[in-house]
C-alpha cells in the first residue's frame, strides 16, 4: 500500500515566524537585484554552467529550502512574482518584496492582538489607495516621446545600446505590441526581427514534424482547422486530410489537444509526405482570444461542441486559409496577404476598446486581459489572450 508523506501541522505565531523566515529569505536574495544598479546573483545548477542573472524572478524560482514551513513562505513570495509576471512582464523583484514586507507586516500585527479580519480589510483598503494613488502619477508615453528612451535604457539595467534598440522597436510596432527577446548563441550582435503577423507561443506538437532545414516547417498557403476539442481518432481528421491532399496543399492543425495514436499518424502521414501537415496545441487557458483571434484571422469556423460544431460532423467548409505559417520548436508565426480586410480592422478597433474599459478591481477573482499585436505593412493583427472583465455593480 502507498503511504502519503506526514505532515507537520504548526499553530499561531510558531507557524507565521518560520514561514516568514522563509519569504524574508526569498525577498533578501532578491532585493540586491532591483533597480538600474542592482547586483548580479550567481545561481548553481544541477546540469551545465552555473547561471550568472540579474533578474530577480530567475533568482526566486531557483530558491528550494530544506525546512518545509519556510518553503511555504517562499512559495507565497513566488506566487506573487509569477502573477506579477503573467500580468506585467516586469516588476516581479517589487513584487516580492512587496509581498514580504506586508507579510511581516501582518505577523506583527498579529502578534499584537489584532482580529484577522479587520486586518485583512485594512490590507485591502490600503491596496485600493495605493493603485488609486499610481493611477493619478502615472505618466502616459507615446511613441515620440524622449521618456520611452530613458524608460527602456533603464529596462536595459541602464544599457544605452540594448536601450536604443528597444526604443527603436517600440517606436516601430507601438507599445501596445508584443516584443520577444530571444538569446541566440550563434548571433555576434544584437539583431531585430519584425513578425508580419499572428505569433503563437506554441510549437509544433511533435520535433518531428519540423523537417526543414533550422528545425523549423514552412507551410505555404495552408488549409488551417481549428479544434476546441480533444481529438480522440483518426478518423475524425479523414475528411480533412483528404480535401487537403486533392487540393494539393498543407494542413495546419490547431487543436486541444490530441491522443497519442492521432498523433503517431499525423507524424508518419508527414514523413511520407502524402499530405504536409503539422499539428499545434494551445494552452487551454489562453483559448478565449486564441481561438477568437485566429477565426477572425484565418477565416475559420472554430470546430467545437460548445459552439454546436462537434469534429464528427464539421465539413471542409469550417476550414480556414493563410498565406503562409511558420512552425517552430518553441513558436508559431502565421503571416497573412496584405489585402484590406474590413473584418479585421473592426475586430482590432473593438479590441482596442474593451482593452480600455477593462480594469482591475482589488482582489476581484477575474481573469487577465493581455492585448498584443504584431504589425503588417497595412494592419494590426491584434492578439487578445484572456478576456478581463468588471464585475456588474448591483
Amino acid at each position: 500500500s502507498v503511504h502519503s508523506e506526514p505532515k507537520h501541522i504548526l499553530y499561531g505565531q510558531e507557524g507565521r515566524l518560520r514561514m516568514l523566515r522563509g519569504c524574508s529569505q526569498v525577498s533578501n536574495a532578491v532585493k540586491v537585484t532591483m533597480g538600474p544598479k542592482g547586483r548580479v546573483v550567481l545561481i548553481d545548477q544541477v546540469f551545465g554552467n552555473p547561471q550568472i542573472t540579474k533578474d530577480g524572478y530567475t533568482v526566486a524560482k531557483a530558491i528550494h529550502l530544506e525546512d518545509r514551513v519556510e518553503n511555504v513562505g517562499c512559495a507565497i513570495a513566488k506566487s506573487a512574482a509569477e502573477r506579477t509576471n503573467f500580468e506585467v512582464g516586469d516588476g516581479t523583484s517589487a513584487s516580492m518584496i512587496l509581498a514580504c514586507g506586508i507579510l511581516e507586516e501582518g505577523c506583527r500585527a498579529l502578534a499584537g492582538g489584532v482580529n484577522p479580519g479587520n486586518l485583512n480589510k485594512g490590507v485591502q483598503f490600503a491596496v485600493n489607495e495605493v493603485v488609486k494613488e499610481l493611477d493619478r502619477m502615472t505618466i502616459k508615453i507615446s511613441r515620440k516621446d524622449k521618456l520611452l528612451l530613458q524608460v527602456a535604457t533603464i529596462a536595459a539595467n541602464g544599457d544605452t545600446s540594448v536601450g536604443n534598440l528597444v526604443s527603436f522597436v517600440l517606436r516601430r510596432i507601438g507599445a501596445e505590441s508584443f516584443v520577444s527577446v530571444v538569446k541566440d548563441r550563434k548571433l555576434t550582435e544584437t539583431e531585430v526581427e519584425f513578425a508580419k503577423g499572428y505569433c503563437l507561443e506554441q510549437g509544433a506538437a511533435s520535433p518531428y514534424f519540423l523537417t526543414d532545414p533550422g528545425n523549423k516547417l514552412e507551410l505555404i498557403n495552408p488549409f488551417v482547422l481549428i479544434v476546441d476539442d480533444k481529438v480522440e481518432e483518426v478518423e475524425q481528421l479523414g475528411q480533412f486530410l483528404v480535401h487537403a491532399a486533392s487540393k494539393g496543399r498543407p494542413l495546419f492543425i490547431l487543436a486541444k489537444t490530441l491522443e497519442s495514436k492521432v498523433l503517431t499518424y499525423l507524424t508518419v502521414n508527414s514523413s511520407m509526405r502524402r499530405v504536409k501537415v503539422c499539428p499545434v496545441i494551445y494552452k487551454a487557458e489562453e483559448a478565449i482570444g486564441v481561438l477568437e483571434n485566429l477565426e477572425v484571422l484565418t477565416k475559420a469556423v472554430v470546430v467545437s461542441k460548445r459552439r454546436g460544431t462537434p469534429l464528427h460532423s464539421a465539413g471542409v467548409n469550417c476550414l480556414g486559409e493563410i498565406k503562409r505559417v511558420s512552425v517552430r520548436a518553441d513558436k508559431t508565426i502565421l503571416i497573412r496577404d496584405n489585402k484590406r480586410n474590413e473584418t479585421l480592422e473592426f475586430y482590432i478597433k473593438r479590441l482596442r476598446q474593451r482593452q480600455k474599459e477593462v480594469g482591475f478591481e482589488g482582489n476581484t477573482a477575474v481573469s487577465y486581459t493581455h492585448l498584443r499585436a504584431h504589425e503588417t505593412s497595412l494592419h494590426l493583427v491584434c492578439r487578445l489572450l484572456l478576456e478581463k472583465k468588471k464585475k456588474k455593480k448591483k
